[in-house]
Formats: C-alpha cells, structure tokens, sequence
C-alpha cells in the first residue's frame, strides 16, 4: 500500500510538509550549523544541493513528535509490524528521539555509513507494533 500523503501531529511549532523554496536557505543553515554537520553524512557546496529533500528544525519535542506519528502511520494505515531506525552512536539527541519513541537497541551497524567522509558506526534500533 502506497501512501503518499504526510501525515499531521500535535505540535503547535511544527507541521510535517514538502520543503518549499523559502525553506532551502535556513535548512542550509542548519545543515552546515557545526553542531548539526558534523553528525550528518550531509555533504552541501550550496542551497542549491538541498532542492528535492524534506525539512527539519532543532526544535526540542518537534523530532519526538514526527517521529511517534510517523511510527503510528506505519503500524496503522501502512500495516507494517517493524520499524527500524539508526542513530550515530556519537549523536546523542538522535538516540534520544529513538528511545523516547520507545524504539530499543538492536546492535551496532560497524561503519555503517559515511560521515564526513569517514566510516561512522551507528546504533540500530527497532520498535514492534
């Protein structure tokens, strides 16, 4: 089953929605912002790389609340049994939306992913409907 759609959630300073063109600039922002790039595998010359992703903010609670409604779609109105998820085992808020979402720890993926050009080792974690 394919839905599309993006799902709303209860939070009165975010709204899950397509990245439009007046979002590219402050998610660069963000996605370059030393404390945000150096635990993303993000790898932007310019705004211009950003064109076709999704949005995000460092807002404390708006992760925990996108992530808790995007779990509950998949159980529900997609059907899925599991969802897995992966955190830097170096970026802790990652792991903290994990866990507040009641995902647990599975293992460590051993350079999973690149990240800053260098193999990063991350937790994955999964949650059962």
């Amino acid at each position: 089953m394919q839905d599309s759609a993006l799902p709303s959630f209860d939070q009165l300073l975010a709204a899950l929605r397509e990245m439009h063109a007046v979002d590219v600039e402050p998610m660069f922002r963000i996605l370059t912002d030393q404390l945000v790039f150096e635990h993303t595998s993000w790898n932007l010359a310019s705004p211009d790389d950003l064109r076709g992703h999704g949005a995000q903010e460092r807002t404390p609670g708006i992760a925990c609340a996108a992530c808790e409604t995007l779990v509950r779609r998949a159980f529900e109105h997609v059907g899925l049994v599991l969802v897995q998820g992966t955190a830097l085992v170096t970026h802790m808020p990652s792991q903290g939306v994990l866990e507040a979402c009641a995902f647990e720890r599975e293992g460590l993926l051993r350079s999973y992913r690149l990240v800053r050009g260098t193999p990063g080792d991350f937790w994955m974690c999964s949650r059962i409907s």
